[in-house]
């Protein structure tokens, strides 16, 4: 069996063995890159919610409010984004996004105005403030994301996206399945 040296998810080197034999040790290898597939995003999330800490730290709001910008921003096609849509977004209760998205619009980022096809519906959109300071974050961003992307330029980050969109979906019928089952 060859065995070959790789640093694991908390940065201890471990051993891996890359021939298994067949029935239950491949079975095992399967499940070992599962769990480190998954082990890593997690730690690609919880490092992305700490820089994303330290983006909205310079803007001078939460985490949070820095991700409901950041989903506007992404949504917005001119005409304004609905609650709904930011919701679905980032995954959060519209109640959440409500409060959260009052809160920007007080510091002066968010305008929120009723929609002329139903009243019920509030779209959001960035202010001119929020555009320029946003901007500016993004511009000084630019090194940073070239580091942390260089790897994956062009068609790769295309393929890669792909990929964990498909899986995303996975997850989210998995998810739906398994509260239903509740």
């Amino acid at each position: 069996m060859v065995v070959r040296r790789r640093p694991s998810i908390d940065g201890v080197t471990v051993a891996k063995p890359t021939k298994r034999s067949v029935g239950g040790k491949l079975a095992s290898r399967q499940r070992d890159s599962f769990d480190e597939f998954l082990w890593n995003i997690i730690s690609i999330n919880n490092f992305y919610e700490e820089i994303s800490f330290a983006w909205s730290q310079m803007l001078g709001v939460n985490k949070h409010q820095w991700m409901i910008l950041m989903a506007i921003r992404d949504l917005d096609r001119g005409n304004g984004v609905s609650v709904t849509g930011v919701s679905a977004k980032l995954h959060a209760d519209p109640s959440f996004i409500t409060s959260q998205s009052k809160n920007l619009e007080k510091l002066g980022f968010l305008s929120r105005v009723n929609s002329a096809e139903d009243a019920r519906v509030v779209l959001m959109s960035l202010t001119a403030k929020a555009a320029r300071e946003i901007g500016k974050l993004l511009a000084a961003q630019e090194p940073a994301k070239k580091q942390i992307f260089c790897d994956l330029e062009g068609h790769h980050l295309d393929d890669v996206n792909a990929k964990l969109t498909l899986l995303r979906e996975k997850f989210q019928r998995t998810a739906k399945r398994l509260a239903a089952e509740l």
